[in-house]
């Protein structure tokens, strides 16, 4: 067996483990966690023709040229994003003007917090211990397979750490991080431009993009990312940036 296609099975194999495994016991399904099994797939997919047909997929070299054009575009973009991303991760130092604070959701596993929102959850604690008077705004709908919104058990779950719920405001009707920011802005009396936005590092970016879209002026507060699905985060944010650039306005 040659070298290429050693690595292409470890490729095959990562992929496909990677989605299965956090799916059924870490994250749940979602985007992020899909692709690395579909990359896997499509992979799979490729090397079984190939064996079948015992000779080249493609011969046209012109199909040839564009399809290693768009690969090495891919490449080249993908790096150049994470980077940025990557970059952009860090929180910003808080600021005593700013009195009102957006907790974006990020989905339960089986009707529960996530590792990802729970990690949102602890980072805004830590800001509202030092100053409760901060408004907070949990801001999350409820996916095609929960029962429960995200806002209700964020807001359940401060509580229980002691924050004022006379200082939590629901917003539990968003599916996006666009639409959090939206929806949130409906919710906050006066005209309010400074905000402190809490999400993971991998979100930070493309959060703090889409609320100066929304016409805030957000401080973001990055919150540590999950540590079993950080693959899959930064995969799926390389995607969801580009969502962001064309179609989040």
């Amino acid at each position: 067996m040659k070298i290429r296609h050693i690595i292409s099975l470890i490729i095959e194999i990562m992929g496909l483990s990677d989605s299965i495994i956090v799916g059924l016991f870490f994250s749940g399904i979602n985007t992020g966690v899909l692709l690395p099994g579909i990359i896997g797939i499509i992979i799979i997919s490729f090397s079984v023709i190939k064996i079948i047909r015992k000779k080249p997929l493609i011969n046209n070299r012109l199909i040839k040229a564009i399809i290693f054009s768009f690969l090495i575009i891919f490449i080249l973009s993908f790096i150049i994003l994470e980077l940025i991303i990557i970059i952009n991760s860090s929180s910003v130092p808080l600021k005593n003007d700013v009195r009102h604070m957006i907790i974006l959701g990020a989905g339960l596993r089986r009707d529960r917090i996530s590792p990802a929102l729970y990690n949102r959850l602890n980072k805004a604690l830590e800001i509202l211990k030092n100053d409760p008077d901060v408004k907070v705004i949990v801001s999350g709908g409820k996916g095609p397979l929960e029962k429960n919104t995200e806002a209700v058990l964020m807001k359940e779950y401060l509580a229980s750490h002691g924050v004022n719920l006379d200082n939590i405001t629901v917003e539990d009707k968003s599916t996006s991080t666009y639409e959090n920011f939206i929806f949130s802005k409906k919710l906050i009396s006066g005209d309010v431009k400074k905000i402190y936005i809490v999400t993971n590092a991998f979100h930070s970016f493309r959060a703090g993009l889409i609320a100066k879209r929304a016409g805030f002026e957000p401080y973001t507060i990055s919150a540590r990312d999950p540590g079993i699905v950080f693959i899959n985060c930064y995969l799926r944010e390389y995607f969801a940036l580009i969502k962001t650039f064309f179609l989040d306005k």
